[in-house]
């Protein structure tokens, strides 16, 4: 979900440290998701109270490691770049569509954690499951 579509309760407020941390790591304006995961981790927060911190304030997420949002043209990351060449692992298909959920669905953590297991990059994970028409949701900073 676009950080325009969310409805933030003005009244909310960003913790100082995160907020100062977050803006102090900005690209362009705004917070790539790695960049996210690693404040996360310096700052020993979950990941989803950082993205929270970005939305409170008006900050906008980018470079989704799994390739899903934050690129040129609001495309996918392999719509805008080749990656289609890239050697796919024996058994991904099969493990990606293990760790989907009843509804078929497989979570961003889920996803990574696929990505970590079979030693990829996790835009590659991405787009693979992409390409299984498996949707990816419940992001870890809350971006969907």
């Amino acid at each position: 979900m676009a950080l325009k579509d969310k409805k933030i309760d003005a009244s909310l407020k960003a913790d100082p440290v995160l907020a100062e941390a977050i803006r102090g790591r900005l690209e362009g304006g705004q917070l790539p998701c790695a960049t996210a995961f690693a404040i996360a981790e310096e700052k020993g927060v979950p990941r989803l109270a950082v993205g929270r911190a970005a939305d409170v304030e008006q900050i906008h997420l980018t470079r989704c490691q799994l390739g899903l949002f934050g690129y040129p043209n609001h495309a996918p990351f392999w719509e805008t770049n080749k990656v289609s060449d890239a050697v796919k692992p024996a058994a991904l298909d099969e493990a990606i569509l293990a760790s989907r959920d009843k509804s078929g669905v497989i979570s961003c953590a889920a996803l990574m954690a696929v990505a970590d297991r079979f030693g990829l990059p996790k835009i590659l994970a991405g787009y693979w499951a992409d390409q299984l028409g498996t949707r990816v949701k419940h992001c870890q900073l809350g971006a969907f």
